[in-house]
């Protein structure tokens, strides 16, 4: 499940955080604000598509790219989730983000309020490198570097 409506944020930088949660059981009773998020083949594992979602990645890439900087309220529905770009990926790259998503469950099943942020980086880490992102495009997704400037001749 994610959240359907996505709002921009404007600090410390203007972006949108896209959240996504997992409902194994499918008792969770959702609206028209939420998206349900059926994967087509089993070739994706849920804890690697909820991992995906929440990624910074996967956020900066629909702020960029599908959203196009909008500045407005969003929806993140089926034809813009269908406009993520998977990474090409192993089994075993689903795997260990699935042991660290079910780490973060089970930490925020014991504790709705532990920190959980340097599991949310170490899935982050993974998802740069099933992308191949170079540090400097780490960076960039991070907000730690400036967009690439063209200087046309």
């Amino acid at each position: 499940m994610a959240q359907n409506l996505v709002a921009h944020i404007q600090n410390p930088s203007p972006h949108v955080m896209l959240i996504a949660a997992l409902d194994r059981s499918g008792d969770a009773l959702n609206l028209d604000t939420v998206t349900n998020i059926v994967p087509q083949t089993l070739e994706l594992s849920l804890e690697f598509i909820v991992a995906l979602l929440n990624s910074k990645l996967a956020s900066w890439y629909a702020y960029r790219f599908i959203f196009c900087s909008a500045i407005r309220t969003m929806h993140f529905d089926k034809y813009y989730v269908g406009k993520l770009l998977l990474p090409n990926n192993t089994a075993s790259d689903q795997r260990s983000i699935a042991k660290i998503v079910e780490r973060i469950i089970a930490k925020k099943s014991m504790n709705p309020s532990a920190d959980v942020t340097s599991l949310e980086r170490e899935i982050d880490r993974i998802i740069y490198s099933l992308y191949d992102l170079t540090p400097a495009e780490v960076a960039l997704v991070e907000g730690n570097g400036l967009p690439a400037v063209s200087v046309a001749a």
